[in-house]
């Protein structure tokens, strides 16, 4: 397995395993505490945004920086619960 295939790894399985009990629908099968999963997320959305600049078109690149923005604003919300918790 390539460098890259263990970053694709840790982005994507990592938040299958690890999260807030009550934060899903389901438990995970590892509980950590409400600010590891929001560094977790936070970890996420810095990749999403800064990622594609480097593998595509300055057109995609801009969107997907957007979209990424955008989920900031719109998980304030869940941002909140999971330093409560």
């Amino acid at each position: 397995m390539g460098g890259r295939d263990h970053r694709a790894v840790l982005l994507i399985g990592l938040p299958a395993v690890v999260g807030t009990p009550g934060d899903r629908p389901f438990d995970p099968p590892v509980a950590i505490p409400g600010a590891a999963m929001l560094l977790l997320v936070l970890l996420e959305v810095a990749a999403a945004a800064v990622a594609p600049w480097f593998v595509w078109p300055t057109g995609a690149a801009v969107v997907a920086t957007a979209l990424a923005a955008t989920s900031v604003v719109l998980e304030q919300p869940r941002w909140r619960w999971l330093l409560r918790h």
